[in-house]
């Protein structure tokens, strides 16, 4: 913590404000001897379909602060990849849990109704392998496809 004092008042002035400021101040020390990089993906879930949403879990694992990047792909069940989403850097500290969204901007890219695919997200957190999750999608069919069945 650092503190920042007021200059000291003058005994003639009747009224006087007085601040005081403080800092908290976080020091990360990295400690070469002793740090293990790890993290892993705990789920994905889909959130929406049309337009598509996807929340990953991601956990820090490791005694180090990461700097992860990462992608989401969905692939149809040829095994295509049919769209595919970057996941900007982010930082996380050691057992930090984070969930990173990933969504289409628009419901005109929207999955086909009735179909299967397979979303995979697979990250970088700057150890020595890449992590990875898949979670298999079924897009449910509309309601007047269903009808005609």
């Amino acid at each position: 913590m650092a503190s920042e004092e007021p200059q000291p008042v003058e005994e003639d002035q009747p009224v006087t404000t007085r601040i005081s400021v403080s800092y908290a101040i976080k020091i990360l020390q990295k400690d070469p001897r002793n740090r293990t990089k790890s993290a892993k993906i705990t789920n994905i879930e889909l959130e929406e379909s049309s337009p598509l949403k996807l929340s990953v879990n991601y956990e820090n694992n490791g005694t180090a602060h990461l700097q992860t990047t990462g992608r989401v792909e969905i692939r149809d069940i040829q095994g295509e990849t049919i769209k595919e989403f970057e996941i900007d850097k982010f930082p996380t500290l050691p057992g930090e849990k984070r969930i990173i969204t990933v969504k289409e901007e628009e419901a005109g890219g929207s999955l086909e109704s009735g179909q299967y695919y397979q979303a995979i997200a697979t990250m970088d957190f700057g150890g020595d392998r890449l992590i990875q999750g898949g979670l298999p999608i079924e897009v449910p069919g509309s309601d007047a496809e269903e009808a005609t069945n």
